[in-house]
């Protein structure tokens, strides 16, 4: 596969020659991965930062790639666009208003206060662990390890546009991971391609993409 557009123009993997059901066409090393971290069930290479296991998964990803994106070398976050994705939480109420779904405005409200809150626990539990914390929460730092209030918000979106959550194999268990290349597999209504973990004589511990018809 390739990074490209599809044929309405969105960017994601396409594949560059024919392929049958069952062939790989995509296969990540585990440990190239972003994962949330567990006492019991071992340390991943890219497991996030130890001191914020006690937060919620999607927290824990979110700064283990503010982390990540502070190394100018790291071709995974480099690989993000610019911009965070239109999530229902940052659509204004006239966009909102546009859905099928009457709660789904009571629903982005909530999730917009639970982020807020989400921050400052992170920042206090930080704090506790001797983590570089910026003077002031809005200022926009890039060298400090821990991110401003926008830029933990625009972190939070990339991982709910972008995040798996697959068992990893008896060692691993069940994670939540940001898989490099294979976040840019976008949906379909009828999938030309599953994932899955494996482990093979390659790569070892993987996550691969397989192709769901020929």
């Amino acid at each position: 596969v390739k990074v490209g557009d599809d044929s309405n123009g969105v960017r994601g993997l396409v594949t560059e020659r024919a392929c049958a059901t069952g062939d790989v066409l995509l296969e990540v090393p585990l440990s190239l991965c972003i994962s949330d971290g567990a006492e019991d069930n071992g340390d991943l290479a890219g497991a996030a930062p130890k001191w914020t296991w006690s937060l919620p998964w999607n927290v824990q990803l979110a700064l283990a790639a503010h982390e990540r994106k502070c190394d100018p070398s790291d071709a995974f976050l480099a690989s993000w666009p610019t911009e965070p994705p239109p999530l229902p939480i940052a659509c204004g109420p006239e966009e909102l208003s546009l859905s099928s779904d009457p709660s789904l405005p009571t629903k982005a409200d909530e999730a917009f206060f639970w982020l807020d809150e989400q921050y400052w626990l992170a920042r206090e539990a930080a704090e506790a662990a001797g983590v570089q914390v910026a003077a002031e929460a809005d200022a926009a730092d890039a060298a400090s390890t821990f991110p401003s209030v926008g830029a933990f918000r625009e972190y939070m979106y990339f991982v709910w546009s972008r995040c798996l959550r697959l068992s990893t194999g008896p060692r691993h268990g069940t994670r939540r991971l940001l898989v490099p290349l294979l976040d840019l597999a976008n949906h379909d209504a009828i999938p030309s391609a599953m994932y899955a973990y494996g482990c093979g004589e390659g790569c070892g511990p993987s996550i691969r993409l397989h192709a769901a018809r020929d």
